[in-house]
């Protein structure tokens, strides 16, 4: 039997890897999509639009974390890349703008789920 605090994790993310690979590559579209459109809030740098980097992190994290086996460090290294990247690409759209403050969102998300991973596993 496997303990509650994080055998049922790691079997559950065993059983349904090629699950989280779909979900991951969708997540990973949708966030695309919605990074490189035009921005339809005016006030990009409030707490909502903070909140949904956030969020969208830690879900990245998780399912990145259940398509691909490996280092959650090396994968945090990969989704911090990702925002660095959405980022750059949103510096030379003109509907869009750079902001470190939507990179260290995305780090918080992704610090978010390694601490609550570090329950889980």
């Amino acid at each position: 039997m496997h303990s509650l605090r994080g055998g049922w994790f790691r079997m559950f993310i065993e059983r349904n890897q090629r699950a989280f690979k779909a979900l991951f590559w969708i997540a990973l579209t949708v966030i695309s999509y919605l990074a490189f459109s035009p921005d339809s809030n005016p006030v990009s740098e409030s707490l909502g639009d903070k909140i949904s980097h956030v969020l969208a992190f830690t879900s990245l994290g998780f399912l990145i974390d259940g398509a691909y086996s490996g280092s959650f460090l090396k994968k945090g290294a990969v989704l911090l890349s990702y925002g660095f990247f959405i980022e750059i690409v949103q510096y030379f759209l003109p509907f869009r703008e750079f902001s470190l403050f939507d990179i260290g969102a995305d780090s918080v998300g992704i610090g978010i789920y390694f601490l609550v991973r570090r329950f889980m596993v």
